[in-house]
């Protein structure tokens, strides 16, 4: 009896145990199973936090939409007469800015230069120091704005004063999409300028055109350099940066790029000619039928280019003329002729020889210091 009720025993000890290990297995397959079953996927996807909802889209699409929407719009502006008679000046005016959220909405918010206040409630705007149309706007509060464009009041050439729309430089809309959009539109600025030369006889080479004898690189980087504050190179802002905040203004701004740059001197648009030289350029080269009005002509892009070429082209031929220049030292001579003319260029370079660079002014030298920095890493040595 006592034998039955063992082996009765033993055979239930053993069925349970048989049980137990189907039933681990069977979980251990279940907690695995989810991993590769695409029926459990949607599950764990729900619980994964949800990705941010800005919007990912053509900031040149966006710019052009914002310019739209500007132009719907005045600014706003009031003049008054100063002291001199028939001499006016802008009392008070407001600054429109187009504003991108991070959803990708664009919304138009005025705000006072004078105070910093907007228009609308929700909105901080800052800035640094005021530099026109240029000045680099800041959206502080909503966060992940950026101001596209502007819409501000500017005194022309005329003593006019008008309403005029920009894209100002900023962190925000600085990207490889503007950066290359600016740096296509003046490689092709400058060729069409070029090729516009072919008939114009060269006066360094008359067996050649200017067209033949221009250096398309070297007025790609005269053009960039042109915007560039030697002070910021000076405390150690590094050449890519500043040059990219060039190309991204180029980029976004196209044919009005640098347009309202006018320098103490007069200097004026995309090449900075000063009203004398344009003048002298345009005389001395009839056949290149540059335009007329000066402020004009340098806010054509294509012809303030082929001023340019023409420029170096007079250069070259007075220096060729009165000193021995160095095959490898062309583009350095020209630079150092294009900010402080040919006279002072070979006149330094005949009294001092190879020091000649060191004699020049501080201006000057700091200018071929940007020439160099820009050629030897944007160009290529």
């Amino acid at each position: 009896m006592k034998t039955t009720i063992w082996v009765v025993f033993m055979v239930v000890l053993a069925g349970a145990v048989f049980c137990f290990a189907n039933l681990k297995t069977s979980k251990t397959e279940v907690v695995q199973k989810p991993l590769e079953s695409p029926a459990i996927q949607p599950t764990t996807k729900v619980c994964q936090p949800e990705p941010t909802a800005e919007k990912k889209s053509d900031i040149l699409s966006d710019i052009r939409k914002a310019r739209r929407m500007l132009e719907k719009k005045d600014s706003g502006y009031q003049i008054q007469e100063k002291k001199k008679k028939g001499n006016w000046t802008v009392k008070d005016f407001r600054v429109l800015l187009a504003v991108r959220h991070a959803d990708g909405q664009i919304k138009i918010v005025s705000v006072d230069p004078k105070t910093k206040q907007t228009d609308q409630s929700g909105y901080i705007v800052d800035w640094n120091k005021q530099n026109g149309v240029n000045t680099c706007f800041s959206v502080i509060h909503p966060k992940n704005c950026a101001v596209l464009a502007i819409k501000r009041v500017v005194k022309d050439d005329k003593e006019a004063f008008k309403e005029v729309i920009y894209t100002p430089y900023s962190p925000t809309i600085d990207c490889g999409e503007l950066r290359n959009a600016g740096l296509s539109y003046l490689k092709k600025t400058i060729k069409t300028a070029n090729a516009q030369l072919r008939n114009v006889k060269s006066q360094t080479n008359p067996d050649l055109s200017v067209n033949q004898t221009s250096s398309e690189k070297m007025a790609l980087v005269l053009a960039v350099i042109e915007h560039i504050d030697p002070d910021r190179l000076e405390q150690g802002e590094s050449i890519e940066s500043l040059t990219n905040e060039v190309l991204v203004i180029l980029g976004a701004n196209q044919p009005s790029a640098f347009n309202y740059a006018v320098s103490k001197a007069k200097a004026r648009g995309l090449f900075q000619f000063i009203p004398g030289t344009y003048a002298r350029i345009r005389n001395q080269y009839p056949e290149a039928n540059l335009h007329k009005d000066f402020a004009n002509g340098m806010c054509n892009h294509i012809n303030a280019a082929k001023a340019a070429f023409l420029l170096f082209d007079s250069d070259l031929n007075y220096l060729n003329q009165n000193v021995l220049l160095q095959k490898d030292k062309i583009g350095t001579y020209l630079a150092s002729a294009y900010n402080c003319g040919a006279r002072r260029t070979a006149k330094e370079v005949k009294s001092h020889k190879k020091l000649w660079e060191h004699k020049l002014p501080m201006e000057t030298r700091l200018y071929l210091k940007k020439f160099s920095a820009v050629w030897n890493s944007f160009i290529g040595a």
